[in-house]
């Protein structure tokens, strides 16, 4: 066994896919859903003290879609 060039540890890494194809898992759904509530209605309210058109709904919404798939590729955790 070569210890200096492989990595004999289990691996826990789990890739979601592309963007566009990956879906929330099950364990992380009420986190995702508040992650989006807290960012499409509740901190442009309190920002704010209006809420987002619908094309800036639609922005936020890609781009909190985008950060989480970013971070659960990274860390597995959302």
């Amino acid at each position: 066994m070569h210890y200096e060039f492989e990595d004999y540890r289990n691996k826990h890494y789990h890739d979601p896919g592309p963007w566009l194809t990956w879906a929330v898992p099950q364990r992380f759904t009420l986190k995702y859903l508040f992650r989006l509530m807290l960012w499409l209605w509740i901190i442009p309210l309190l920002l704010f003290g209006t809420y987002l058109s619908p094309v800036g709904m639609l922005v936020q919404l890609l781009v909190v879609d985008y950060l989480s798939w970013i971070q659960y590729r990274t860390t597995n955790i959302i």
